[in-house]
Parts: structure tokens; sequence; C-alpha cells
């Protein structure tokens, strides 16, 4: 909670403008209501996002070390740290921040998720793959996790697996588009035009909006 009623009515303003995506606003709003409450690491955090959302990432930076310098179990800051060191490719950076997500919210999905990605670009597959199938092993349904399973598998030129884990995504959430996507590619890479439309028709079946789908074959 922000201690100060000005704090809180500048956040607020802040937030306004985020909602509509006017970001030079939007930060402009928050480093206003960091002047009434400087100690505050959820502003810190808010006006970094802000920052990152208008590609500024050496300030963005500065005010995620400030939030984790202030309040030390942030897992938020430290997302958002190894958002920016991935971004820059410091992947030994990014590690580590979304190591320590992971420590402080177990549940993160998306720092397993970025972090299996760090680590496959530098083409690590072994402890992406580990990363995501401990992930899964408590987490059955989590249907990204199974597209990104099969996404490294496919790097790996592990077609049979890759498929294996789409169809995994898709049992759990039959509207995510991409693990449709990645599926009709892989049989249309084998030749296997029919399946693939199959996979593209049951996609716009279920509800999915992405009729361009059918329009790859």
């Amino acid at each position: 909670d922000l201690k100060s009623q000005k704090a809180r009515y500048y956040f607020s303003l802040g937030e306004i403008e985020n909602l509509q995506e006017n970001m030079p606003n939007s930060i402009a709003y928050f480093k206003k209501a960091l002047e009434f409450d400087p100690s505050s690491a959820y502003l810190h955090t808010r006006l970094a996002e802000a920052y990152i959302a208008n590609s500024e990432f050496n300030v963005a930076r500065a005010q995620l070390e400030k939030a984790v310098g202030l309040e030390k179990n942030r897992a938020d800051a430290y997302f958002f740290l190894g958002n920016i060191s991935a971004i820059e490719k410091k992947y030994e950076e990014a590690i580590r921040h979304f190591q320590k997500v992971i420590e402080l919210d177990p549940e993160q999905e998306q720092a397993y998720i970025l972090l299996s990605t760090v680590y496959a670009q530098r083409q690590d597959y072994k402890s992406a793959e580990e990363l995501l199938k401990a992930f899964l092993k408590s987490n059955p349904q989590s249907f990204f996790a199974y597209y990104y399973l099969g996404r490294l598998y496919v790097d790996q030129k592990q077609g049979r697996s890759a498929e294996t884990q789409f169809n995994k995504s898709l049992e759990v959430n039959p509207l995510f588009h991409p693990a449709a996507t990645a599926l009709g590619q892989y049989y249309e890479s084998r030749g296997q035009q029919d399946r693939a439309v199959d996979i593209y028709i049951q996609a716009i079946e279920s509800g999915s909006d992405n009729v361009h789908l059918l329009m790859q074959t």
C-alpha cells in the first residue's frame, strides 16, 4: 500500500495512462507518485514496467535495482530484470534473475518458460528440457509448458517428441492456436497435408478466430 494520498492519486493517473498505452504520461505520473512515496518498491517496479514498455531499458533496470534494494524478495522486480537481460542477450544475468524468481515464487509459470527459452538460446537444451519437465510434473495443466517443450524438440529436430507435446498442449487447451499452428506445420513438413488441414479445421471449430491457419495449406 502506498503511504501518501498524493502518491495514490498520481499512481492512479499513471495507471489510467498505462491502460491507454500512453507510456510517456504514465511514466511522468509514476515519477510524481514516487516524489511522495520514494521508499515504495512497488512504485519503482511499476515505473520500471512503464519504461520497459517504452523500450527504455537502462532506466528501467535502475528502477528495478532500487526496488530489490528496498524489498529484496520482490519476485516481479527480478522477473523484469530477467526480461531486460534476455532482451539484451546478457544470458548469464537473465538466468540468475529468473532462477531468483523461481526461488521466490515456485509457481511462476512465465519464469520457467522464459528461463527455458534463455537456455535454448544458449543451446543448453538439456537444462531447458529438465526445467520444463520439472514444472509440468507439478503443473500438468500448463499448455504453455507443453508447447515450449515441443518447440525445444523442434529445435533439436526431434519431430515425434515435438508432435507429442503439441498434442498435449491442445488436449489441455484446444483454443491455443500456436500449438495448433506448430502441429500443423509439423505435419506439412512430413507431407501430411490432410492431417495438417484437419488440425487447422479443429482449431477453428473449437473456437479459435485464427482462420488464417487454413490459408497456410
